[in-house]
C-alpha cells in the first residue's frame, strides 16, 4: 500500500490541477483549429472586443445601405424600361402627324387616330408598372395603379378619361379654327386641373398621389436621399396624354378642314413637348442611378476592407495554433508522467 505524506498529496493535487488546465487549453486550441476562429476575444488584449463590435456594426450599416441601393436600382431600372418602351410608339405618332399637319389625306388621318389609340393604351399599361409590392409611377400612393384606363370609368368621378374628352368636344364642337382653338383651351384646363369638378386630370385620369404630396424619394445611404424619378402626374405625362387624346378622340373624316390643322398642331406640340420632358426625366433618373452605382462600388470596397479586418481579428493562424497545440500536448504528457511518479512516492520506496 502506498503511503502519501501531506507534501506528496499537495504535489499530486497541484499536478492534477495543472493537467486539468492543460486539458482545457488543448480542447480550446483543438476547437480553434477546427473552426478557424478565436474562442475568447477578451483574452486577445484590451480593446479587441470593442474594436470587433464596432467593425461589425459598420459592416451591418454598409450591408443595409447596399440593400437600399440595390432596391433603388431595381425599381429605377423598371421605370427606365417603362419610359423607353413607349418612346417608339410616341415617336411613331409624331412621325405620322409631322408628314402633313395642315392636310393629311383621309387614309393618313385614320392611320394617325389608330396609332394614337394604340400608343395611349401602351403608355397607360407601361406606367402602371409594379415591382410586385408597389406601383412605381404613383408617387407615395404606391398601393394603387396610377393611370386610369382610357375607356374605363373611374369610380371616383363616374367618368372615364375618354368620356371627359368626348364631353369637352360636345361642349365646344370644332367647326372652324376659332372653335378648335377654344376646344384646345378647354382641354388644357382639364390637364391643368382647373376644369369642372370630376373632369380634371388628377380626378379621372390619374389615381396616384396628387400634386402637393411629399415627393417619392429613396434613401441610398445615411446621408444621401434622391428623388425617385418621374411620376404619372408630371407635366410631361400630362402633355403626352393630352396630345394622344386629341389625336385619338376625333373622327378624322368628320373634322372641318379649317379646324383640322389647329387641332393637329395643338396635339402635335403637346405630344412633342411631353416626349422631350419624358426624356429629360429619364436622363435625371439615370444621373441618380449613376450616383447610386458609385455609392454601391464604394460600399463594396469598404465591405471588403472591413471583412478583411474582421477576419484578421476573429481567425487564428493555423500554423501557430498547431504549434501551440503540440506544445500543450507535450506538456500534458509530461504532466501525466510526473503525476504517476508522484503517486508512487513513499518512504518505503525511497529506503529500499
Amino acid at each position: 500500500m502506498i503511503s502519501l505524506t501531506p507534501s506528496t498529496l499537495g504535489a499530486q493535487m497541484s499536478s492534477a490541477s495543472l493537467v486539468k488546465n492543460l486539458q482545457s487549453d488543448i480542447a480550446q486550441f483543438r476547437e480553434q483549429s477546427i473552426t478557424g476562429n478565436k474562442l475568447d476575444m477578451a483574452a486577445e488584449g484590451p480593446g479587441q472586443s470593442a474594436l470587433l463590435i464596432g467593425l461589425r456594426a459598420q459592416f451591418s450599416r454598409i450591408e443595409s445601405d447596399m440593400r437600399s441601393l440595390q432596391s433603388f436600382q431595381s425599381r429605377a431600372d423598371l421605370k427606365q424600361q417603362a419610359m423607353q418602351s413607349v418612346e417608339g410608339s410616341l415617336t411613331g405618332v409624331l412621325t405620322i402627324a409631322a408628314t402633313g399637319l395642315d392636310d393629311l389625306n383621309e387614309t393618313m388621318r385614320v392611320s394617325l387616330q389608330t396609332a394614337a389609340k394604340g400608343a395611349l393604351d401602351e403608355l397607360i399599361a407601361a406606367f402602371n408598372v409594379s415591382d410586385g409590392q408597389r406601383f412605381l409611377f404613383s408617387g407615395i400612393a404606391t398601393d394603387r395603379a396610377p393611370m386610369q384606363n382610357f375607356n374605363q370609368i373611374n369610380p371616383g368621378t363616374g367618368f372615364s378619361p375618354a368620356q371627359v374628352i368626348e364631353n369637352a368636344i360636345a361642349a365646344t364642337p370644332p367647326v372652324d379654327a376659332a372653335s378648335a382653338t377654344a376646344l384646345l383651351a378647354s382641354i388644357d384646363q382639364i390637364f391643368a386641373d382647373t376644369a369642372a369638378a370630376g373632369t380634371n386630370f388628377e380626378e379621372t385620369f390619374f389615381n396616384g398621389a396628387p400634386t402637393g404630396s411629399p415627393p417619392s424619394q429613396a434613401r441610398i445611404s445615411d446621408q444621401v436621399i434622391v428623388d425617385f424619378g418621374p411620376e404619372g402626374n408630371d407635366q410631361a405625362l400630362r402633355d403626352i396624354i393630352k396630345g394622344l387624346a386629341v389625336f385619338a378622340s376625333f373622327d378624322p373624316a368628320a373634322l372641318a378642314d379649317d379646324a383640322f390643322p389647329v387641332l393637329m398642331k395643338g396635339a402635335f406640340d403637346s405630344l412633342s413637348s411631353g416626349l422631350d420632358g419624358l426624356r429629360s426625366g429619364a436622363a435625371r433618373l439615370g444621373e441618380q442611378q449613376r450616383l447610386a452605382q458609385s455609392l454601391e462600388d464604394r460600399n463594396g470596397a469598404l465591405k471588403t476592407i472591413l471583412n478583411e479586418r474582421v477576419v484578421n481579428l476573429e481567425t487564428v493562424d493555423p500554423f501557430e495554433t498547431q504549434v501551440r497545440l503540440q506544445a500543450l500536448i507535450g506538456q500534458l504528457e509530461t504532466s501525466f508522467t510526473l503525476t504517476a511518479r508522484i503517486a508512487n512516492l513513499s518512504l518505503v520506496n525511497f529506503i529500499r
